[in-house]
């Protein structure tokens, strides 16, 4: 692994791509490599993330896989590939855009998520935590499932539950006319025919409809986590995806209140410990949301941790939703 802090045996990124290529010189593989991770250093500030963008840098513009590339240890770009590949170096570098944005989707799951510029890309750990949701309930036995998912954003998480659950039938919705444009697009592209994807400020504008399962990744961060969070972040996503009022709890209070009148009672889902309710929570507020459920009225509270062992998402069940005291 190169270190950054040989910089100057590298020459820079501009200066590559507009230089021709000749065999058996700067045209290597491993040079061409080093090259563009060694500029996206200076954003990413990390040796093995750089060369892993490096590499998907060259994969989308190559459309050939790593390995591939590899085979031949010789590049030989065009000239209009050189000057895309200096625009993608420059807009990470210099414009801290996301790569998500760069390459157009993310993975999630078994599925391909489109993104683009102010929608929230989907993070890994929303994707570890869903994942291990849907196992379990492909292991209870369940099926026929309604599910409804709240700040759906991209529509990632309603299209992995229904994607991967094809028996279910999955709500998603979002105040965004921009996030509903995404998730619609993704939906088509995907064929995924037991999504819908509705407009509605939380529940305010759904019909009434109950669910066995209520998941979201709402707006959590404070303001004092917004200002200082990297610019790839607060120059490039959407603040209403990511900032709430009430020390990033407001969002969260409103379906907490709100989400026993749309549950209804599973069985199935209870005798195995599958929970009704499920948010997404920044890493420091396990402790006030599991006391905001516990107040709400719900059992079986549980905190789940991400791989990182940060609390990632609070989950819990209403025991007897027909007499849940709902306030209005």
């Amino acid at each position: 692994m190169i270190s950054y802090k040989e910089k100057e045996k590298y020459p820079n990124t501009k200066q590559l791509v507009s230089m021709p290529y000749k065999k058996n010189s700067e045209s290597t593989i491993n040079h061409l490599i080093a090259t563009i991770a060694k500029e996206l250093f200076k954003e990413l500030e990390d040796d093995t993330l750089a060369y892993q963008y490096a590499w998907w840098l060259l994969e989308a513009l190559t459309k050939k896989r790593k390995a591939d590339l590899l085979l031949n240890n010789q590049i030989e770009l065009t000239h209009k590939q050189k000057e895309l590949l200096e625009q993608w170096v420059h807009e990470i570098a210099i414009d801290h855009k996301p790569i998500a944005y760069i390459l157009g989707s993310v993975p999630f799951g078994p599925i391909a998520i489109t993104v683009r510029p102010p929608l929230l890309i989907p993070r890994p750990e929303t994707e570890e935590w869903a994942l291990q949701i849907i196992e379990q309930i492909k292991h209870s036995g369940a099926h026929n499932l309604r599910i409804l998912d709240l700040c759906t954003g991209s529509g990632c998480i309603a299209l992995l539950f229904a994607h991967m659950l094809p028996d279910a039938k999955v709500d998603a919705i979002d105040i965004s006319d921009e996030a509903i444009a995404l998730a619609t697009e993704n939906k088509q592209q995907l064929n995924i025919p037991n999504a819908n994807i509705m407009h509605s400020d939380l529940f305010n504008q759904l019909p009434q409809q109950t669910y066995d399962l209520i998941i979201s990744n709402p707006p959590y961060i404070t303001a004092d986590e917004y200002n200082k969070l990297p610019l790839s972040v607060s120059k490039w996503e959407d603040k209403r995806a990511l900032y709430a009022q009430d020390e990033g709890l407001s969002i969260i209070k409103q379906i907490i209140e709100k989400a026993p009148l749309f549950l209804n009672s599973n069985k199935l889902l209870q005798e195995k410990e599958i929970n009704q309710l499920y948010i997404e929570i920044g890493w420091k507020q396990g402790n006030i949301v599991s006391t905001l459920f516990e107040q709400r009225g719900y059992t079986n509270i549980t905190v789940t941790q991400d791989s990182a062992e940060k609390d990632r998402v609070i989950s819990g069940r209403i025991i007897n939703v027909a007499t849940a005291n709902i306030k209005p």
